[in-house]
Order: structure tokens, then sequence, then C-alpha cells
């Protein structure tokens, strides 16, 4: 994997303390704000990229917000047409964004999940839900 690794630099978070009843909307969304050449004194990785990114999860309706930016580093042999492209078309080809995205929702909802809690939110992933296999078996009868 060409992610070397995920520097989180700045993170809020909000959440409203007042009675609501209903659904809260739970939504995470990643944006990559900028792709740069990173110079690291490191004689076994060179060509390494710095991708600027910011991570919210919003709950609605306004109950809650938590906000994240960081970097990430990225190397790739393709590096300088990574970057090329990045400043024309502030885009990035879907295999390497692929890579960049799910590195940054793994380490970022991890890290969401714990704020969460700590606010009483709800969480902003589903987790897996267990059940006795003789409640499985009383619901097929």
């Amino acid at each position: 994997m060409p992610v070397i690794g995920i520097n989180l630099t700045s993170l809020t978070a909000t959440a409203e303390r007042k009675n609501f009843s209903g659904n809260i909307s739970v939504n995470s969304s990643p944006a990559i704000e900028s792709v740069e050449k990173k110079d690291i004194e490191f004689s076994v990785i060179k060509d390494v990229l710095t991708v600027g990114f910011r991570f919210t999860t919003t709950y609605e309706p306004n109950v809650g917000e938590i906000a994240m930016e960081g970097e990430l580093l990225y190397q790739n042999d393709k590096t300088k047409d990574i970057l090329n492209r990045w400043k024309k078309e502030r885009k990035l080809d879907d295999d390497v964004a692929a890579e960049i995205y799910n590195a940054i929702f793994r380490k970022c909802l991890t890290k969401t999940v714990d704020i969460s809690q700590e606010l009483r939110l709800p969480l902003p992933i589903q987790f897996p839900f267990v059940v006795p296999k003789d409640a499985v078996a009383s619901k097929g009868k």
C-alpha cells in the first residue's frame, strides 16, 4: 500500500444538548484539499506526496459535527503524474483516490467512533450485531 502514514493536524467536535426526538442523520465525508511534493530525509523513500484532507461527520438536524484535518503521506511510482494531474485538474486517478480515501476513512472513522461516544452522539458506522442461534431458529418458525 502506497500510503505511508496519516497525521491529524486539527480536530473539532460539537454536540447540541437539547431534547431532540426523531431520527438523526449521520453523514461522514472526506475531501482532498491539496496534493504537494514532500521531501523526506529517508534514503529508502523517495517521491512522496503530501495529501491535505478534511474529514467531516455531521449529525442532522443540527445535532453535532466532528471535523478533522490532516496530512496523508503517499508514495507511488507515478507521483509526478499524480501531482501534474492534480495541479491541472484538481483530480486524482480513480485507483489512487480509492487508496487515499480508504486510508482516510479508516483513520478518521476510528477517531470519530471514540469522540461520538464521548459526546453521546450516534456512532458514525454500524457495528455487526450478533444474534444467538436460538433467536434465529425461533424466527424461522
